[in-house]
């Protein structure tokens, strides 16, 4: 029966190795641990986002946009709402458009703005595929084609709820005849 020798090896001894390999190479071995530290936490970094993202846009991918404009607007880059001050194709909400400036310092918009078709299409698309998916996943509410628009519709604090407004039931009916 033979004995493996690198097995009988102690831990003291294997990193004298290493240390004598990484002198050998001009290199200090702490740095070269330091640097593979920095590395695996960037990579389980980026794939606790990736996952994250694949999870919400998973779902937020199958939201059509453009029969969200057709019920908001009826394809209308004129279109207002003096009830609720909305603007546009999507029918942009002043709290919508303050959500987007503050976290688009360098891309601002004012309310006027909201009548360019591509700045309307720019936050909407925004919103429904990227904020909307982060606030529901925040809030433990599970991201679906629902509760997105009912996000969209009536607010996050309905989603939250689990309460759908009458407005925004009609809502998700001419959504699923017209996708």
């Amino acid at each position: 029966m033979e004995i493996d020798i690198k097995a009988k090896r102690t831990w003291a001894q294997r990193r004298r190795d290493r240390r004598a390999m990484f002198e050998r190479a001009g290199v200090d071995d702490r740095n070269v641990f330091s640097a593979m530290c920095v590395l695996v936490s960037i990579v389980l970094a980026a794939l606790l986002i990736i996952v994250s993202l694949m999870a919400g846009s998973a779902m937020a991918s199958e939201i059509d946009m453009s029969v969200i404009q057709q019920i908001e607007s009826s394809g209308r880059p004129d279109a207002y709402n003096a009830r609720s001050g909305a603007r546009g194709l999507y029918q942009i909400t002043p709290i919508c458009l303050q959500e987007w400036n503050n976290f688009h310092p360098k891309d601002r918009h004012t309310l006027d703005d909201l009548f360019h078709p591509d700045t309307n299409t720019k936050i909407a698309t925004w919103f429904m595929l990227i904020r909307i998916p982060q606030m529901l996943r925040y809030y433990g509410v599970p991201v679906t084609i629902e509760n997105m628009i009912v996000a969209w519709n009536a607010g996050i604090v309905y989603a939250r709820r689990g309460v759908v407004p009458t407005e925004t039931a009609n809502f998700i009916k001419k959504y699923r005849r017209m996708a």
